[in-house]
């Protein structure tokens, strides 16, 4: 029974000194918990791919039926909430600044065209 471990043992990364100096139970765990981190790691993988999928659909979705649908890309933090909660923030603080921008040219070129029509000063 040891011997059949022992190549299992070997694949999940056990040294051959451990295997040698642990009992069967300790050996069992080992193998065990080897096994839920590949598990774990298979599923981080699938993740990423599907989220990957994702975000190509989307992106060409954007590309083929254009900004209709006024539909931004997701972010990191979307696909990996608290992974990414500081880019989140400055993202946003930055959209809010270059929405507010924007709002100034408008009302800037509002107000230009306005003092053009009816008479006034240079806004600036």
């Amino acid at each position: 029974m040891i011997n059949e471990l022992y190549p299992i043992a070997l694949d999940c990364c056990i040294s051959t000194d451990a295997f040698w100096n642990s009992s069967f139970g300790d050996i069992i765990d080992e193998i065990d918990s080897y096994r839920r981190r590949e598990k774990y790691k298979q599923k981080q993988q699938a993740i990423h791919a599907h989220n990957l999928a994702q975000q190509i659909i989307e992106g060409i979705d954007l590309i083929v039926n254009g900004n209709d649908k006024q539909k931004e890309m997701h972010g990191l933090w979307d696909y990996y909430p608290g992974l990414f909660e500081e880019e989140k923030e400055k993202h946003k603080k930055q959209q809010e600044y270059n929405e507010f921008e924007n709002f100034k040219a408008k009302r800037r070129k509002f107000a230009n065209y306005h003092n053009k029509k009816y008479g006034g000063g240079e806004s600036r």
